[in-house]
């Protein structure tokens, strides 16, 4: 059994754990969520108010969890998993548009497999140009105008629910055109 540091403590045994990290002196926690760990900053420099600061965004992520938001909100798939929750509740209302299914698809088949695991807030111009080269090789051709637009019609619809929702700062612009091959 490992022994006690005094720089970490558990609040809660195995689900809500704070410490500090050796280059600063702000307090870090670290809490589950339907059984997946989520890292956050207390942003606090006391101790005990670093202790209530975590179980306060313990249970604020309890509640975005409950209520279909993202916990983890800057990371692209949760942001693009609540955006087809978005498509889907317009489709209940009937809302959606013919084109939400295919949407749906190219979040899960493209979208989600590349920007995945990315903070959205750090997609930038030279990732979108990745994102290009990757989705050709996956496809195996060169995309047709329609094709590309369709992708760029359902990465700006990620982008907004971002914008909407977690009011996050993007380092992106919206995207009118990604295809070098269609540029003229």
């Amino acid at each position: 059994m490992p022994e006690k540091l005094e720089t970490t403590h558990q609040i809660i045994p195995r689900e809500l754990i704070i410490y500090l990290r050796p280059s600063t002196d702000v307090w870090q926690c670290r809490f589950k969520v339907d059984g997946r760990w989520i890292v956050k900053t207390t942003k606090e420099r006391d101790l005990q108010k670093a202790k209530d600061r975590a179980k306060r965004l313990m249970i604020e992520a309890e509640i975005r969890k409950a209520s279909n938001i993202p916990v983890v909100t800057k990371k692209f798939r949760d942001i693009a998993k609540l955006a087809k929750l978005t498509m889907e509740n317009e489709t209940k209302n009937g809302k959606a548009i013919a084109s939400y299914k295919q949407y749906a698809q190219i979040i899960d088949d493209f979208l989600i497999p590349f920007f995945g695991n990315k903070n959205i807030d750090s997609i930038n111009h030279n990732v979108l140009e990745d994102y290009e080269v990757w989705r050709t090789e996956k496809m195996g051709r060169t995309l047709a105008y329609s094709t590309v637009r369709k992708h760029n019609v359902t990465l700006n619809r990620i982008f907004d629910e971002a914008v909407y929702f977690l009011k996050c700062k993007l380092a992106v612009f919206k995207i009118t055109f990604l295809c070098s091959s269609l540029k003229s």
